[in-house]
């Protein structure tokens, strides 16, 4: 859809490549104006005009404004809209311009992990101590000595962060 085709003309993977290509668009102009990354996530939905909107306004998002966007472009047409996420919020309708849920509807699926500066001090800390010791194939604890992906799921592990054994398993989920 932003490239002005109808939908599904593209098939999945020209599709996830068009996706990519339009968020890495969405957030240069966000970085121009200086707005935050809900704001391109809801844009993602509305269009590049809403990082407008809400850069004259603000320039951080809200669901205020994704709905008074919404409703504006739709002339206040409603539309039900029974989701689990509308119905408390209103009852069950939207603006029949865009999902002014998107951002919500997004972000539950985002699982972020605090990685700030104690965090990589603990990872540092606690791979230094292996500092030396001999490289094992398949070694992942102190027990056994380590391989690379070993020592890198150990260390990230003792600072509370879970994952995978392999180095390909780490590098599918980056």
């Amino acid at each position: 859809e932003s490239l002005g085709l109808p939908p599904n003309s593209l098939s999945t993977e020209e599709s996830i490549k068009q996706g990519v290509k339009y968020f890495s668009e969405l957030l240069a102009s966000s970085e121009r104006l200086s707005v935050d990354l809900e704001s391109v996530i809801q844009s993602y939905n509305y269009g590049g005009g809403f990082l407008g909107y809400v850069a004259n306004r603000g320039n951080k998002y809200t669901f205020e404004l994704a709905q008074s966007f919404s409703k504006e472009y739709s002339g206040g047409e409603k539309v039900s809209y029974p989701n689990p996420i509308a119905i408390p919020i209103n009852g069950g309708w939207r603006y029949n311009y865009g999902n002014m849920f998107y951002v919500q509807l997004v972000t539950q699926y985002l699982v972020t992990t605090e990685f700030n500066d104690d965090t990589v001090q603990a990872i540092m800390d606690e791979a230094l101590k292996y500092e030396g010791w001999r490289y094992v194939y398949g070694g992942a604890s102190p027990t056994t000595s380590f391989d690379c992906s070993g020592l890198t799921q150990w260390t990230y592990g003792k600072a509370g962060i879970n994952l995978p054994r392999t180095a390909q398993q780490q590098y599918d989920v980056t």
